[in-house]
C-alpha cells in the first residue's frame, strides 16, 4: 500500500470531529456559517480542479499516437 500524505488522515479526523460537533446542534452565527461554507467550497473546487487535470492527462495519454 502506498504511503498516504499526512493531510489525508488529518482531514478524515477533522471531518469526523466536525460531523460530531454539528450533530450536537451548536449555535453558529452568520460568520461561522459563511466560514464553514467557504472552506467546504474551497475544498470542493480544489478537488474538482485536481480531478479534471488528472482525467485530462489520462485522456490525452490514451489518445496520443505513438
Amino acid at each position: 500500500m502506498p504511503a498516504r500524505n499526512k493531510v489525508l488522515p488529518e482531514l478524515s479526523r477533522l471531518t469526523t470531529e466536525l460531523k460530531s460537533w454539528l450533530e450536537q446542534d451548536p449555535k453558529l452565527d452568520l460568520t461561522d456559517q459563511v466560514f464553514l461554507e467557504n472552506h467546504l467550497h474551497v475544498l470542493h473546487l480544489a478537488y474538482a480542479t485536481w480531478k479534471a487535470r488528472v482525467l485530462n492527462k489520462e485522456g490525452s495519454e490514451r489518445t496520443e499516437i505513438k
